[in-house]
């Protein structure tokens, strides 16, 4: 069987979205900017001089009303999330992977900012769509160190992740040049509706 190349697999992708329900211009996407103009409170269009231009909130007073409600529910507690052992010999194991998972929700991924804005998304557009991948993407910061003393040579090196040159090339023997590589770590975000993204996450 013939591989597929990357440009097929783009227009299929690309045909199979815009076919999908709800798509920009559908019954579905209509309704979503419609009740997010009732949110907003935005003018209808049909206002008349003279007379009263208020526009009724009471969308927005729905939907802010629920929120408190769903967040004390979700996001309240420290734990999000609780991994049961399957014996005793597992109790460790099992709060080690809670307080593990919980760290990576609540502070690499500004969990409580993603469950607030996938909320009020599935209340207000009808859909609320989370992404969730693992950032393979390295971070490295280059420094140079010159003059170290034994024990702050000692301390960088064993910190560091160091990729230094030939030391005879070093102008002195206390000179580092190192590289300092971020772990992996998990990601997320809010994605809207209409296929952009949320304020509070940033999807890529």
């Amino acid at each position: 069987m013939t591989k597929m190349s990357d440009g097929d697999l783009a227009a299929i992708l690309e045909a199979k979205i815009h076919n999908a329900l709800g798509y920009q211009g559908g019954r579905l996407s209509q309704l979503r900017r419609q009740a997010e103009r009732y949110y907003k409170g935005e003018s209808f269009g049909n206002e008349i001089d003279g007379r009263s231009q208020v526009v009724s909130r009471d969308v927005a007073e729905a939907v802010d009303s629920m929120m408190p409600s769903l967040m004390r529910i979700f996001a309240s507690g420290d734990q999000v999330v609780r991994f049961n052992p399957s014996g005793p010999q597992d109790e460790a194991i099992a709060d080690q992977a809670t307080d593990y998972v919980n760290w990576i929700w609540n502070q690499q991924n500004e969990g409580f900012a993603n469950f607030y804005s996938w909320f009020k998304d599935a209340l207000l557009k009808k859909t609320g769509t989370i992404k969730i991948w693992w950032d393979e993407s390295e971070d490295t910061t280059r420094e140079t160190y010159q003059g170290l003393t034994d024990s702050r040579w000692s301390s960088t090196t064993n910190t560091w992740t160091l990729r230094t040159q030939d030391p005879r090339r070093w102008p002195c023997r206390k000179t580092l040049r190192a590289t300092r590589r971020k772990p992996h770590r998990s990601r997320s975000c809010t994605t809207s509706p209409y296929g952009g993204r949320s304020a509070t996450g940033a999807c890529g």
